[in-house]
């Protein structure tokens, strides 16, 4: 085939859409072209790479933000935990101080109640060896 059957073959076809166009007009690939497309997209890589190191250290400063305020947070609950432990022994104690001393108080009523019980059991018992003693009496007189 002849290159002028190839150009009225490719005529019919419509290749616009498959040319990329970057620049108004065409320009000529030369090595010098190239190398500065090259710089350019080396620069590019360059500014992205700048930019990803500085992305990164951001995020692993916040990171270690949120790990510093995640231990204060942990360490104010130690604290929190702490005095609520306090308070509650504190609590813990008072009640039994008062719980003792209404026991206490409950043994000494009950003691003296036993007393008093015992005191009106041998009073009749008394009574009874007196009222002994006084017939064992009366029979010796006689």
């Amino acid at each position: 085939m002849s290159p002028r059957l190839i150009r009225k073959a490719l005529e019919c076809v419509d290749v616009t859409q498959y040319v990329r166009k970057t620049h108004a007009e065409p320009l000529l690939q030369t090595d010098e072209l190239n190398q500065q497309q090259a710089m350019q997209k080396a620069e590019e890589i360059h500014q992205f790479r700048q930019y990803r190191t500085r992305v990164l250290s951001i995020r692993d400063i916040e990171q270690e933000e949120r790990l510093r305020v995640q231990d204060q947070v942990l360490e104010m609950y130690a604290g929190m935990r702490d005095s609520l432990d306090d308070a509650r022994q504190k609590i813990f104690s008072v009640r039994e101080e008062y719980r003792n001393k209404l026991l206490e108080a409950e043994r000494l009523r009950l003691e003296a109640l036993a007393a008093e019980e015992e005191a009106h059991r041998a009073e009749p018992e008394k009574k009874m060896s007196t009222t002994d003693r006084d017939k064992r009496k009366k029979e010796k007189k006689k």
